[in-house]
């Protein structure tokens, strides 16, 4: 497998459209079945959680390229500046997404995020998994309707 560090801007637009009460509506909030725990954070903490889980994903899959999120990044100061870009992009309101653009981007950073050996535990993965499933139920219901008509 391959991983790259995405960019703070698709952090944020997966942060962002589950803070939206019209979009996708957990708000923050999810199970995560592994530590039997309901979590909840507000979007500037998810949107570092996400930014985390991406770095050390990096760092996992290529240590031998540096010693910051495998080489993507450059210094600590950088890791710093990227996770607060990432809470700042989090936090502002962004263009909505519909729901299958939302699966596709969430899907994508899950991919770049699960080179960690403790993935299927983390708090990011259930994060994603619990939106992504909020954005294939959104798009199925709009294609129901569809139908009915």
């Amino acid at each position: 497998m391959s991983c790259f560090l995405m960019n703070e801007e698709e952090i944020g637009a997966i942060t962002v459209a589950n803070f939206r009460g019209i979009s996708y509506g957990s708000n923050g909030r999810f199970y995560n079945p592994v530590t039997k725990k309901v979590v909840e954070k507000n979007a500037g903490d998810v949107a570092e959680m996400l930014a985390l889980q991406n770095i050390a994903s990096c760092q996992a899959r290529y240590p031998q390229e540096g010693k910051f999120a495998g080489g993507f990044l450059d210094s600590a100061e950088h890791v710093e500046l990227y996770i607060e870009r990432a809470r700042e992009c989090g936090n502002k309101l962004q263009p909505f997404l519909k729901p299958m653009k939302l699966y596709g981007l969430i899907k994508e950073y899950m991919y770049q995020a699960c080179e960690t050996d403790d993935w299927y535990e983390t708090d990011a993965y259930w994060y994603c998994n619990t939106v992504a499933h909020l954005a294939a139920s959104k798009e199925q219901r709009t294609q129901e309707k569809k139908e009915v008509v």
